[in-house]
């Protein structure tokens, strides 16, 4: 009796925003429930790869994904298991590029929310590009209504540094305008110096880190992103 071949598995992990954390994205949860699912399935998980606070607009600026990629062309994955296929990309370009990568290499994709990718009929093809299409459309949208509030925000008179005031000023709660920090405002008036006269922004950095000295986020509690684990910014 022959044995048939264990297949490896790449979970693809991509969080990208505090909404999909709270929505049950995050990366632990989609952690889990993908590795439940590939055990389900009898596959053994060769590796996870996990885009944390990454966009999916291009495939380029991830480094997991580019890492999953060449696992793929490597032979060392057969199969990818992911929440949803935008997930993996929200580009229609990237989408193609998949598409061709699925089908050389022979491997399978399968999705949480919908089940196997199928490259192999048209239908199915047709299917992949419309959601990328889809999903670029929302991430294009997204931008659009980033963008349009952020002008409406200016000319209301509101500053854009609303979660953390810029370096050398101070903002109280509600408050539309920042007002100037005047000790800060020395070491930003140093900062410009320095760089005028030659230093580079690592050295100004080291030699305000010597100095010990702070900033805005120093001695905050946050919370690390995709996670429950919190820490303290030194």
């Amino acid at each position: 009796m022959v044995e048939s071949k264990v297949l490896n598995a790449g979970l693809y992990i991509r969080v990208s925003t505090e909404r999909q954390v709270k929505e049950g994205y995050s990366v632990s949860a989609q952690k889990e429930n993908l590795s439940k699912f590939a055990k389900q399935q009898g596959w053994k998980i060769f590796d996870i790869y996990a885009d944390e606070g990454i966009s999916g607009k291009n495939i380029k600026d991830r480094p997991e994904v580019k890492r999953l990629i060449e696992d793929i062309k490597q032979k060392r994955v057969d199969v990818v298991v992911l929440y949803k296929f935008d997930r993996l990309t929200r580009d229609s370009k990237d989408t193609e590029d998949i598409i061709e990568l699925i089908q050389q290499f022979g491997i399978q994709v399968f999705t949480l929310g919908g089940g196997t990718v199928d490259v192999t009929t048209a239908t199915g093809r047709f299917a992949i590009r419309i959601n990328g299409a889809v999903a670029q459309l929302e991430r294009e949208q997204t931008i659009e209504r980033v963008k349009f509030a952020f002008e409406e925000k200016v000319k209301q008179g509101y500053t854009l540094a609303s979660a953390t005031t810029c370096y050398g000023y101070n903002r109280k709660k509600h408050e539309k305008e920042q007002t100037i920090n005047r000790e800060e405002a020395k070491v930003v008036k140093r900062i410009f110096k320095m760089y005028v006269e030659g230093k580079t922004l690592t050295e100004i950095c080291n030699i305000l880190n010597t100095e010990r000295i702070p900033t805005k986020m120093t001695g905050r509690v946050v919370r690390r992103r995709g996670t429950d684990e919190k820490y303290t910014i030194k």
